[in-house]
């Protein structure tokens, strides 16, 4: 499942964690936008579908959301 993800043409997919636990996976990590969360989610979908129950637990951490540096 990992091999999926690291195989995106998004560099910051690549650093996502991606385990199993019991009957579910789970991504778990940093991205950039909640866009990427999405499309982190559909790839492993895209590859195993219904054959999983995906928990996505990755939390977006978007500079639009920091404090500005002064």
């Amino acid at each position: 499942m990992q091999a999926e993800l690291r195989a995106s043409p998004y560099a910051a997919l690549r650093g996502v964690c991606c385990c199993r636990q019991g009957g579910c996976v789970v991504l778990c990590g940093t991205v950039p936008s909640f866009y990427l969360k999405q499309v982190a989610q559909c790839v492993l979908l895209k590859r195993w579908g219904a054959a999983v129950r995906l928990e996505n637990r990755l939390e977006v951490a978007s500079s639009a959301m920091r404090p500005p540096k002064w």
